[in-house]
């Protein structure tokens, strides 16, 4: 039952994240299992690096100081 409700409650996430922001922004990962999730972060760690490669080092420290103000 446990997790059937964790299911039902990621669907609603991704629901709520493809009506929120545009397509190519909202991107669903598997985490079925382990080979997954490793997966899974690896393609996260890559669109990382990538977008710092895009972005220049300033626009990085502005987006983390505007962060760490927000906790």
């Amino acid at each position: 039952m446990e997790e059937n409700i964790t299911a039902e409650i990621m669907c609603v996430v991704a629901e709520e994240a493809r009506a929120s922001y545009p397509p190519e922004i909202v991107h669903e990962v598997d985490s079925n299992c382990e080979a997954d999730a490793g997966g899974s972060v690896e393609r996260v760690v890559g669109w990382l690096a990538q977008w710092r490669v895009d972005h220049p080092s300033d626009e990085l420290a502005a987006l983390a100081a505007a962060g760490a103000a927000g906790r």
